[in-house]
């Protein structure tokens, strides 16, 4: 890729290098590790899918014990922790362990320290130690707090969760546009430099719809000096995206237009580019191909639509990542009660259907490619 213009925050560059380290080992390599993947799932069955649920468990222990925070101040031994947090040293150590394995933290002889992955997360700028565990714990208590009413959610087609209360609601989608902001923010400033050439210098009017945090549209905030951004969302969550606007030192060149997507008017041929950050799924079939169209207005007769989301392959066998999406979609059927993850198939139609004349699809560090539309 040409580099030109300005370059993306250093600390996002760990994930950029991980993409290329990864493509450095070759097809042969990814080959192996998934042959084993496969046999390890054969071999489990459904005793391996009961022992997820127990993965998801360790990391909420390890946030609810603080051990997160305490390894934010340096490595220490399993002992050094267990006195630290006052727990039984052996269990410790056989929860750090788990860690490890899962990629939060490293291991160095006896001492542990947190992986270099979750180093760079707390390098972003706005990003806190403290907010940052509070956020995934209150992200993953959601999901086993949900999860179980999945049965009740098939059976009836209405979603496990209610989101009712006002104040419960903008709490939860607070705390998720702030820890989804750390995990999207990478994927965003590989989406940058892989589009580098094209939207990497210049005025470059962006729309930022549903944005949370705003980590897709502060990319490319970041990396074109020229670049204004409209930042789309609710008002409680346009906070999160401001305070993420200012630590980067981009909040003069974005302006926040609150409201619900489905309602707030985005005008007619203002934007070169639109960015939809795992929007869609929760929005729906219908909804999507509303909210496609009404994108499709608001950009300029040459502008480009890059949507990120979990993309199911056109056969639904869960091939080339489909896995994960499938899995999404009863995320979605607990948490919404249109939601879903759609094809490849399906927003290339969509897309058409808008107006947009052509589909690509841009590789990233993600479980899905980025989907481009141009008008």
């Amino acid at each position: 890729m040409k580099e030109t213009g300005n370059r993306i925050p250093k600390s996002a560059d760990i994930w950029i290098q991980r993409r290329d380290e990864i493509a450095r080992k070759g097809a042969r390599t990814v080959a192996k590790a998934d042959r084993s993947e496969s046999q390890a799932d054969r071999s489990m069955g459904m005793l391996g899918a009961a022992f997820g649920m127990l993965g998801m468990q360790a990391v909420v222990s390890g946030l609810e014990l603080g051990l997160f925070e305490q390894l934010a101040g340096g490595p220490a031994t399993a002992l050094q922790l267990a006195r630290r947090i006052k727990a039984h040293s052996r269990s410790v150590g056989r929860l750090l362990d788990v860690l490890v394995t899962q990629g939060h933290f490293d291991r160095t002889g006896d001492r542990y320290r947190l992986s270099k992955a979750v180093r760079g997360a707390l390098s972003l700028p706005g990003v806190e130690i403290e907010t940052f565990c509070s956020d995934m714990l209150i992200h993953l208590k959601a999901l086993q707090g949900a999860h179980p009413g999945l049965t009740e959610a098939i059976r009836t087609g209405q979603p496990a969760m209610s989101l009712a209360d006002q104040a419960a609601a903008e709490r939860f989608f607070v705390s998720l546009a702030r820890s989804l902001f750390v995990q999207n923010y990478p994927g965003a400033c590989a989406l940058f430099e892989a589009t580098r050439d094209e939207f990497g210098e210049g005025p470059l009017e962006v729309l930022d719809v549903a944005a949370g945090g705003a980590p897709w549209s502060m990319a490319f905030a970041n990396g074109n000096k020229s670049a204004r951004v409209t930042a789309v969302d609710f008002p409680p969550v346009l906070e999160v995206a401001s305070h993420y606007a200012e630590a980067n030192g981009v909040a003069d060149r974005y302006d926040f237009l609150a409201g619900d997507v489905r309602r707030v008017k985005l005008g007619k041929e203002r934007f070169d580019v639109a960015l939809l950050g795992h929007i869609c799924h929760s929005e729906g079939a219908k909804q999507t191909q509303r909210l496609l169209g009404k994108v499709a207005k608001a950009l300029k007769p040459k502008g480009v639509m890059l949507v990120a989301d979990f993309v199911v392959d056109d056969q639904r066998r869960g091939v080339d990542g489909g896995a994960f999406a499938m899995l999404f979609a009863l995320n979605m059927r607990v948490f919404t009660p249109d939601g879903d993850t759609f094809t490849f198939k399906e927003y290339r139609q969509w897309g058409k259907e808008a107006g947009f004349r052509r589909f690509e699809t841009v590789d990233i560090p993600a479980p899905s490619p980025i989907m481009v539309f141009r008008k």
